[in-house]
């Protein structure tokens, strides 16, 4: 399909004249990518929905939010989710790639904005990770104390013992200087947390990590702290998968300030609010790492999001119902036995739908090293000829979308925080430029002018093969 991407920097007249060099450096970066594709949206102070008349005009294919970290408080992320699925108000779903480029000084938007494409090889955690998708990492055991499973750059993944408490090690880990079997590329993270703490156990006592002065610090239990060496020239993707607050802003001493401050993260992805359901955290790896290096970070939070805006839809229909959310997360914890799965859903669907943010620059490209041969399945979209026996109109063009497994799987998840099903989602494609319309021709899926997505549901084995047809107009 023709790349002929609209980039928008949307910013508010605060920022806009107080972060004249961050506004410059974007709009300038993206002008000299896509020129005279680039125009920038600033919106009244504290009225973020007066930029969507603009914005519906334009249609850009990335939309970046230039915000001063005053302003990235959660009504301000919810604001973005519902603003960005109102750009074309036809359909239920988002209508542009976002980010939110904000950090703990103008400085390190600046410092984002310079850094190159990165290629994602090394990896460490505190939770699960499919280590084999990954080129080496370490993954430190949130459940299970002393326990940690690594994989070394030419091994395989093994368990290993770990100290009872990991603070230095993690913090060593990510701070080390890039070399074959030290420093990362992608941090992911679970266990209790808070917008200024992080807790590395979460079924036992260990150590935390916290911000100071807009560094990130370790404090083992013994009350000893490791600063995290300054780590701008390396830069890095953080997923705060399954933490509470982590990309919630509440001031200058939070951690996602730190996080891209001091420990060179580029891009992230975190809650504003407690979480209990999981769907838009843990979902991005699905898109993100199960198929590895198919999708940008960018590409994967959007993609989750779409796909849990598809289900939603899906369960509103035939029973309007949800639960209020401290009564499901009540359940969810055991003070009461969980009897309907579909309230549960929409009612942790829901909660979810406007909750996560997505940090950094949107267009910046940020992906796993390409390893097809680890993919669930190929995917692929090729043009198609109108015929008159068709009776296709000619001012369209057409498209097929085919999917072909390539090992057994499963395309939706048993539970929404699920982290071991593959794919876990269905197949979608993201246009690498918008389309001005866009409609369905033939098969079960969805299409807007930003996706096509397939519906499919269950279990599968290698060899199927999935088919729609859709049409676009530029």
């Amino acid at each position: 399909m023709e790349v002929s991407c609209m980039y928008a920097v949307v910013c508010s007249q605060s920022t806009h004249k107080g972060w004249t060099k961050a506004l410059k450096t974007l709009l300038l970066k993206y002008e000299l990518k896509w020129p005279d594709r680039v125009n920038e949206v600033i919106y009244v102070d504290g009225d973020l929905f007066s930029a969507l008349p603009q914005l519906s005009k334009l249609k850009p294919t990335y939309t970046c939010f230039l915000a001063h970290h005053s302003e990235c408080n959660k009504k301000f992320v919810q604001d973005i989710h519902k603003l960005t699925r109102g750009i074309d108000h036809t359909t239920p779903y988002t209508d542009t790639i976002w980010g939110v480029l904000t950090g703990w000084e103008e400085d390190d938007c600046l410092c984002i904005l310079q850094q190159e494409p990165l290629t994602i090889n090394r990896v460490t955690g505190n939770c699960p990770i499919p280590l084999d998708k990954f080129s080496s990492g370490v993954s430190y055991s949130e459940i299970e104390q002393t326990v940690a499973w690594r994989k070394t750059a030419n091994g395989e993944v093994a368990q290993e013992s770990c100290p009872a408490d990991v603070t230095e090690s993690f913090i060593l880990e990510i701070g080390a200087a890039h070399s074959e079997e030290k420093g990362v590329d992608m941090i992911i993270t679970s266990a209790h947390a808070t917008e200024s703490v992080l807790n590395l156990g979460y079924c036992f006592s260990s150590g935390k990590l916290s911000c100071i002065d807009g560094h990130i610090h370790g404090q083992s239990l013994d009350g000893r702290l490791h600063k995290l060496s300054h780590q701008h020239n390396t830069p890095k993707v953080l997923s705060a998968a399954g933490n509470c607050l982590m990309g919630y802003i509440r001031d200058r001493d939070s951690m996602a300030l730190a996080w891209m401050h001091s420990a060179g993260v580029s891009q992230m992805v975190g809650y504003v609010v407690p979480t209990w359901y999981g769907y838009g955290g843990w979902g991005v790896h699905k898109y993100f790492i199960n198929n590895p290096g198919k999708m940008t970070f960018a590409e994967a939070y959007f993609a989750n999001q779409q796909s849990l805006l598809a289900k939603l839809e899906s369960l509103k229909t035939p029973k309007p119902v949800i639960e209020k959310h401290e009564d499901v997360y009540k359940k969810k914890f055991g003070a009461e036995n969980i009897d309907d799965t579909h309230s549960h859903d929409l009612s942790g669907l829901s909660y979810d739908e406007d909750t996560t943010v997505f940090y950094g620059d949107p267009a910046w490209e940020a992906r796993l090293a390409l390893k097809p041969e680890l993919w669930d399945y190929s995917s692929a979209v090729t043009a198609l000829k109108p015929s008159e026996e068709d009776g296709w109109d000619k001012s369209w063009s057409y498209w097929e979308f085919t999917v072909e497994t390539l090992r057994p799987g499963r395309w939706d998840c048993p539970v929404a925080d699920d982290k071991t099903t593959s794919p876990g989602r269905p197949p979608i494609y993201v246009f690498p430029s918008r389309a001005s319309k866009a409609k369905l021709i033939n098969g079960d899926g969805i299409v807007t002018c930003s996706f096509v997505m397939m519906v499919l549901q269950g279990s599968f084995v290698a060899g199927q093969f999935h088919r729609v047809q859709f049409a676009t107009q530029n």
